[in-house]
């Protein structure tokens, strides 16, 4: 026998020396992402092709040009101290955080974010951002109107040992900008105005934290101030107070709009759990707010000079749960939700000093109290079949005195039953099917003087419900998976004198699929189309001759439909590309049919188009440094008619781009580092 000596067996303690030292190496390398972070940061710049609404309707990109793309996730630790730093930054937010695992932690972030309206206004008005604004200020213009909200974030927690720990948490937010609004009288055209908008609110909370082997609880306060330095809106025509046409001669109603007043919120909670047993474990949650309003009005109210609401709400919430599993196949569940509204705020009135006073002349206090009950039971059965059964109680009790201009219930009791049935077919195919019947009663009806047309409001009027939904996961190879959804539901209500909503009905269907070509190349796609219709009857008096009530009814009908399909993958090890297409249909249907004394005619549909599509690539120029660059064609299309014709006092309108499309190209280098 020839023997090479370079291939001699090598003794046993070398070779298992050998063995453990590379295990040792492979488990350096796992953790390595945890004691030697990557971080990166990316700097960029994006196109976009023309001035849009939609496109930008929360971001900066609203106008034709060139804008900063910027991007970071900076990682340090220290091995010395064991403390880690995060820095990230990521368009217009950036945060900073600094701990110590399971000793010390604090963060402080800023974020900045603005709301573009997504029309254009040709308006005449002047000062938008301003207490006082003139509607015949300027000539003819067109005007986009924003609200920038900028906040800033502070946060720590202190861990006093492996049981205890405190947190406490502040944010302050800033809103600025105008929200297009408006006025009027039916027999006149509405008035084109602005809520000037220059707001802070501030929130703070703060809790200790106690976590034991079977007790854990939270106890903390939480507290929020909203601080409006806008207290109206003064409209004026070219320097006198604007007359409110329809309304006869000016007065403090015709120009004068309040805004939001300042508030205060505060609240108390305890919540935590506890565990019984191995297999029973508990939940609880007790909480008391109040929420005070005592801000100035703008002047006194017309009758009783009064100079503020004097707002005060409180409000008692309590959770109790339950799961418990007492034998291997059975699981339990009960959970009772307690909540309590008790608006102390002064019935007054505060309008109408001629007389006689009507509903609407008053504050109505709204207090509230429910009780509900939601109880479960889940049993395995042989064959991985599985059988879920709900039952649910919620009782809501309303004030017993009636102010306002529509009747009112004391109680409505609702009840609910389900039941779910689950199976696992094969490791790669299961199915779930469920229904839940739900069925609402009201009692106690007070009636309002006021109402000559008796209805229930959708809330409060009794109704059935059915709902049915099924969801089927199938992976038919290693390769590919599917989701599939089905969900339908049809409420029936209970017409009181045959005038509200009378019928809701509708499904969603959804299918969704991810393909694996290879290693290297991922497909996906969806598609979902949905359609709800609710039918309702609507009627009332003519403003003028005699009491015969004119009723017609509406049949609604909103119908979607939604695809997309997308494939991702790598040409070679360094490049890697993808692509994306998205589209989505919106339909709304307004039929009216003649149901007594009218001459109802349906109103035109309204339809709503987007269309998607996005290219992507990533070359990996070396381990550290990467280049991106994207490309997206982005197209809404409408023929929304809500604005159509519609027109201002002094010549103010409305409008809305029916066909916007906006192309997106964006370039942007990565650098990587440890």
């Amino acid at each position: 026998m020839k023997i090479y000596k370079q291939f001699q067996p090598l003794p046993l303690c070398v070779a298992i020396s050998v063995a453990l030292s590379g295990a040792a190496w492979a488990e350096e390398e796992e953790l390595k992402p945890y004691t030697e972070p990557d971080s990166s940061f990316s700097l960029g710049a994006g196109w976009v092709s023309d001035d849009n609404y939609y496109f930008s309707q929360y971001s900066r990109a609203d106008d034709k040009g060139f804008y900063p793309l910027f991007g970071a996730d900076i990682n340090h630790r220290d091995d010395e101290t064991g403390t880690w730093m995060r820095l990230r930054a990521d368009g217009g937010s950036l945060s900073f955080e600094h701990n110590r695992q399971g000793d010390w932690k604090y963060s402080i972030g800023v974020d900045t974010m603005r709301r573009n309206y997504p029309y254009n206004y040709n308006t005449t008005l002047k000062g938008s951002t301003k207490e006082i604004q003139d509607v015949s200020g300027s000539a003819l213009r067109d005007k986009d109107y924003k609200v920038t909200r900028d906040n800033i974030r502070l946060g720590g927690t202190k861990w006093i040992n492996k049981e205890w720990s405190v947190d406490a948490n502040f944010r302050s937010e800033k809103k600025e900008g105008a929200r297009p609004m408006g006025a009027g009288y039916f027999a006149a055209d509405p008035v084109f105005f602005t809520e000037p908008v220059d707001a802070n609110t501030q929130e703070f909370d703060a809790s200790v934290m106690f976590t034991g082997e079977a007790l854990q609880i939270q106890a903390g306060t939480y507290v929020l101030h909203y601080d409006n330095k806008k207290e109206a809106v003064y409209l004026m025509d070219g320097g006198v107070p604007y007359d409110l046409p329809g309304f006869g001669s000016p007065n403090v109603d015709n120009y004068v709009s309040a805004l939001p007043l300042d508030s205060t919120s505060w609240q108390g909670y305890v919540n935590g759990g506890y565990s019984f047993t191995d297999s029973t474990r508990g939940d609880f949650r007790f909480a008391y707010a109040k929420t005070t309003q005592d801000d100035s009005f703008y002047e006194p109210t017309q009758v009783g000079g009064y100079k503020d609401l004097d707002g005060e709400v409180a409000e008692t919430n309590v959770r109790l749960g339950i799961v418990s599993r007492p034998i291997n196949k059975l699981t339990l569940r009960a959970t009772y939700r307690y909540r309590d509204k008790d608006d102390e705020t002064p019935e007054r009135q505060y309008k109408n000093a001629a007389g006689p006073a009507e509903p609407d002349d008053f504050y109505v206090q709204r207090d509230l109290t429910t009780h509900t009950v939601d109880t479960e039971a889940s049993y395995r059965l042989p064959m991985n079949w599985k059988l879920t059964g709900t039952a649910g109680y919620e009782k809501i009790k309303r004030p017993d005195d009636v102010t306002g201009n529509i009747d009112k219930y004391k109680e409505t009791e609702e009840n609910t039953y389900g039941l779910r049935v689950k199976k696992r077919f094969m490791d790669n195919l299961s199915a779930s099917l469920q229904y839940e019947y739900k069925d609402r009663d009201n009692s106690g009806l007070e009636k309002s003087a006021a109402q000559l047309d008796d209805f229930d409001p959708i809330y409060t009027a009794e109704r059935t419900r059915n709902e049915g939904k099924l969801l089927v996961d199938w992976s038919p190879t290693g390769q590919l998976s599917t989701q599939f959804l089905l969900k339908a539901y049809e409420d029936d209500y209970d017409l009181r004198n045959q005038l509200g909503v009378d019928e809701i009905k509708g499904y969603l269907v959804s299918l969704d699929a991810n393909y694996a070509l290879n290693d290297d190349w991922e497909l996906n796609g969806w598609v979902s189309t949905d359609r709800q219709k609710q039918d309702q009857y609507n009627g009332g008096l003519p403003r003028s001759g005699p009491p015969i009530r004119e009723d017609f009814k509406a049949e609604l009908e909103q119908r979607g439909v939604a695809y997309g399909i997308g494939v991702k993958g790598a040409i070679t090890e360094d490049l890697k590309v993808g692509a994306e297409y998205n589209y989505q249909k919106d339909k709304n249907d307004y039929d009216q049919k003649n149901v007594a004394n009218t001459t109802a005619t349906d109103l035109d549909s309204i339809e709503y188009k987007q269309q998607r599509v996005k290219l992507f690539g990533d070359y990996t120029i070396d381990q550290q440094s990467s280049v991106g660059l994207s490309y997206s064609y982005n197209k809404l299309k409408t023929d929304d008619w809500t604005y159509d014709g519609w027109t201002y006092d002094k010549g103010n309108t409305v409008d809305q781009d029916d066909n916007e499309i906006v192309h997106f190209i964006g370039a942007s280098y990565r650098y990587s580092y440890q």
